[in-house]
Parts: structure tokens; sequence; C-alpha cells
């Protein structure tokens, strides 16, 4: 427990701008919470972004909230979400069509969303808005010189998204949230929420929906504007789909696909009570084919022929048992297996994601180490946690020798390819998605090339990428598999834009007060001593030795006052 002295409104007063500010009593820098963040998950099909074609999202958030934040089991919410997109990727990754798409798919998954829309805020500010003040060119970012451009300051390790076009660039945005509900009538009905300029892409999802037999979809009753029918656009649901819509500056052609028509449905939504029995796989496998052809026909294509590829069921319910029940399955642990190894080769030390059982440990009872995304055990928590350092995602630059070592969130020297190294880490969650989405959306690419796919263990084993017109990608990365693939999945800072790393790690700066920051206080355990239960008989004699003391102390007291009144000290 942690005195403050005098200020005993702390609890009540302090807001997320004092105490990311606070000081101590001798005036240095002593942050008493942590912005809430982490790292958002974007992977474009076919190949590595094009920033000539346009753009068509795929969005939802892969974050909920519960009263309780260790419990948060989202099993309606993200989990089965994520399980029919990630099922539709691998559907999209397979069909030999998608390569001829005048439209490039985007994935985008974020982080934070229940916090103001912490990761789609800043993915489209970076966008929009992006500005290096210390660039590293990709000549110069490793020893082999194909590691990629990356920035210092601010630190990204990565500036693949200024791939992704100008805002004209992004043509559609299909968000998708609490899809798994399922009505009455054995049928997914889904719901479609557009923009204003969104109807377009509302015709689209209703014609792929033909293609699918266990969804029907329907646009959702949209309430007229009264103040400026013409102009506004519609009351949309809550999903990364409201940052494109308030940020971007032309109209957005984008809906929600949802669960719901007017008003939730799920009485069980943001409790801990929404788990896997609140989740039908039939309908979720449903889901995922019809988002694969959505997707597919919202980037140009003709569905009407299908996807020259069918929906991998058993891919589907592998995922929706591993995001609804146990983070170390061993799909999730494959492919995080491939990411650790990546990871600690770029961060020049071993780093781990998740602890890795015995299958038959696990299947006994083993315990498995509480992580971000995890509770003990293994199973999934979908709150988004706080961003900083170790696996809370923020981006560091480690050197190691030289001059000047130590860890930055933020450099303004010169980068040195021999010494540094910058990476960041993320959660088991967040590790697994880009692993995924990297091995998944590269599966065609790699069955048409001519030759056999080079082999490899960890990214240096890979040479340049064919596919990739720009230095920010980097060479090839070693995918699940052990297979050499175009980087097509990255990772994206998910920090409210509204505040700034500085260069000491988990320190920040606010640098816009309008912002709407969430933080998290730095929790500290309380001590606590345990003492043996020694039985009735050590209970019995400490009473009777008790009284015995009692009445000695009492008789001894008695008798010296006697004593002292006879001799007229008293």
């Amino acid at each position: 427990v942690k005195d403050y002295g005098d200020d005993s409104d702390f609890y009540h007063e302090v807001t997320s701008l004092d105490c990311l500010a606070w000081q101590d009593i001798d005036g240095e820098r002593d942050p008493q919470c942590l912005p809430l963040g982490g790292l958002s998950t974007w992977a474009s099909l076919p190949g590595p972004p094009d920033p000539v074609k346009p753009k068509v999202f795929l969005t939802a958030a892969i974050d909920s909230a519960t009263l309780f934040h260790d419990q948060v089991p989202a099993a309606s919410d993200v989990a089965a979400t994520l399980a029919a997109i990630l099922g539709a990727a691998d559907l999209l990754g397979r069909s030999p069509y998608v390569a001829d798409l005048p439209s490039q798919i985007v994935v985008a998954l974020f982080q934070g969303e229940q916090w103001g829309y912490i990761g789609s805020r800043r993915f489209i500010h970076d966008l929009l808005s992006f500005e290096c003040e210390n660039l590293v060119d990709a000549s110069e970012s490793s020893k082999d010189g194909g590691g990629g451009s990356l920035c210092l300051n601010p630190m990204y390790p990565s500036l693949a998204f200024q791939q992704l076009g100008s805002s004209s660039a992004v043509q559609h945005v299909l968000a998708v949230d609490q899809v798994a509900l399922v009505s009455d009538d054995g049928q997914a009905n889904l719901f479609v929420h557009p923009t204003m300029g969104g109807g377009d892409l509302a015709d689209k999802l209703i014609i792929a929906a033909d293609s699918v037999d266990a969804v029907t979809v329907a646009k959702a009753f949209q309430p007229e504007d009264p103040d400026d029918p013409d102009t506004a656009d519609p009351a949309l649901p809550p999903s990364p789909l409201t940052s494109f819509v308030s940020h971007m500056p032309k109209q957005v052609s984008g809906a929600v696909l949802a669960g719901y028509d007017r008003h939730f449905l799920n009485a069980r939504y943001h409790t801990q009570y929404d788990i896997i029995e609140m989740v039908d796989l039939e309908y979720v496998r449903g889901i995922s084919e019809f988002l694969a052809y959505a997707m597919f026909a919202a980037a140009g294509g003709d569905v009407s022929g299908g996807l020259g590829a069918e929906l991998d069921n058993e891919l589907v319910a592998d995922l929706l048992e591993c995001l609804t029940q146990n983070l170390t399955c061993s799909t999730v642990d494959s492919y995080l297996s491939q990411e650790e190894a990546n990871l600690s080769e770029r961060a020049g030390v071993d780093i781990t994601l998740i602890d890795h059982p015995d299958p038959n440990e696990v299947a006994s009872g083993a315990e498995v180490g509480e992580r971000k995304n995890m509770r003990q055990g293994g199973q999934p928590n979908y709150y988004s946690g706080v961003f900083g350092i170790g696996p809370n995602g923020q981006p560091v630059m480690a050197r190691r020798g030289g001059e000047s070592p130590g860890l930055y969130a933020r450099f303004d020297d010169k980068w040195n390819a021999e010494t540094d190294y910058m990476y960041a880490v993320s959660s088991p969650l967040e590790g697994f998605l880009r692993a995924f989405l990297a091995d998944k959306f590269t599966q065609e690419s790699k069955t048409q090339r001519g030759d056999t796919p080079t082999e490899c263990k960890t990214s240096s084993d890979c040479g340049p990428c064919e596919d990739s017109n720009s230095d920010d990608i980097g060479n090839m990365e070693c995918v699940y598999g052990g297979q050499c693939a175009c980087r097509v999945s990255f990772h994206h800072v998910a920090l409210d834009p509204g505040i700034q790393a500085t260069e000491v790690p988990n320190k920040f700066d606010v640098i816009d007060q309008s912002s709407p920051i969430f933080t998290e206080p730095n929790w500290r355990y309380l001590g606590a001593k345990l003492y043996p239960y020694s039985g009735k008989s050590i209970e019995l004699i400490s009473l009777l030795l008790g009284i015995c003391i009692t009445v000695l102390s009492a008789g001894g007291s008695y008798i010296l006052q006697q004593m002292l009144i006879k001799k007229k000290l008293l």
C-alpha cells in the first residue's frame, strides 16, 4: 500500500492526465498508471500492400470488457467473431481467383476498441498524418539490408502501413460485431448497418449471402437524422467503422455487419457469463463462409461461380475452441513457436510469448501461467490490458554495446545495425493473429511458384520478396511450417493518438488533452502471512497458559502494591 500523505482524495480526483505525469516527493517522474492499448494486427491479400490498388477493409475488435477485467471470456462477442474472420481468411487465402481482384483485401483487427476506439483511431491517425522524425532506411536497418524501413521517433518497427495508400484508397470498410447470435428459426440472421455512402457495399453483402445457405442478410433499420438527414451518417453500432467515419476526410463507404438490428440481443454481452455455451459452431462456420464471399464481392469479384475453394470446417472448429477455451491449444502453440523464433532473432535475446508445456501435462491439469489476454490455465481473457514494455506491445530499441547502451522507447541518435535491435513483444493473442494471417494470406502465392518454397527456421534464412514494390516491407519472413513467404501481416501500435512515448519505456507524455485517454493504475500486491493450524491441543495449552500468566500477574501486582503501601511508598 502506498502512502500519499495529505493526498487523501487521490483515488477520486486524479485523472489519467495527472497520474501519467505524477511526480514523487523529490520531483522525479513517477507515473502511477499506464495507458490502455497493445498491438493491432493487419494483413493484406493478395501479396504485400500495394499503394496503387483500392483497399477493402474487414475489421473487428479483439478486445472486450466486463465488470471484472480478469474475467472477460467474450465468447459470442470477440472469440466467435475472430474465429469466423480467421476461417474466412483461410478460405480467401486458398482461392485462386483472389489474385485477379481489382481491389486488395485488408483484414484489420484492432486492440483497445472498448476504450475510445484506441486501435482504430491510432491506425487511421497514422494513415493520414504519420511523421517520422528519425527514419532508418531499409538498407541500414539490418546487417543484410533486408529488414525494411523503421522509425526511431516515434518508435515503429515497421512502416509497411504507409504502403496502404492515402485515404482515397479506402474503397469499402466492413466491420463485424456480435455475429454469433442465432435466431429461433435456426439460421444466423445478420443485419447490415450501412453508412450514408455504404449503400453499394450493403447491396453486395446481400447478394453474397445468396451463395451461403446458413446465413440470411438484411438491411438494418435506419432512423432518419432530424437535424440533417441528407448529410449525416445514420446511427452506427459501436465498431472500428466509427473511427473511419469520424476521422477520414472523405465520406466512407462502410457497414457494420451484426447479429442485431435496433438493439443488442445478447443479455450476457460484456459479462463474465458470455462463454462458449452462447455460441453454436455451425453458425460460426456459416458466418465464416459468408465473410469470405462478402469480401470477395466487395473487392470486385463475381461470387456466382464460387471461390474455387471450400471452407475448412475443422479449422473453424479448432479456432473456436482455442479462442474460447484454451489459448495454449496445439494450433496456437505451433504458430507462436515460429513467431517467437522470428521475434527472438529480431530482439537479439530469447523471447517467449507463451508457456509451452508438454501436451500430456496440459491434459492432466498442469498449470499455465497468466499472460496478457490469457488467464491462469490458458483460458482466453479479452481485456485489452495496458500498453508498456514486455508483453504489452510497446516498441523499444535495445542498444547492446557501443555508445549509450540501454533500452529506449524513443531515440534521436543514429541507428547502428551492429548493436541496435528494435522489437515489440505482443500478447499471445496478438502474436497468434499476426502469425496466422501471415501464413494463410500467402498460401496461394506459395503454391503458385514454380520452384519449391525456401525452407527456413527464422526469417534470416529468407531472401528478398519479388512481389513487393517497397523497401518498407523488407525481405520475406519465415512463416508457420518453416517456409519463406513475403511479408503481408503486420502489427500496428494501439496507443491513443493523444499520447506519445518518452525516451524512457513505460513513461508517456499527453500531447492532446482533448483525446479520450484511458489508463489503468499500477496495482501493487498486498503482503500477507499464513500460519499453519496446529490443532486443538495447542489451542488448549495456549488458553491455560494465558490464564495462568494472567492470574500470576494479577497476584504479583497485588502483593507488590501491599508492600509499597506498607513501606509508605504509595
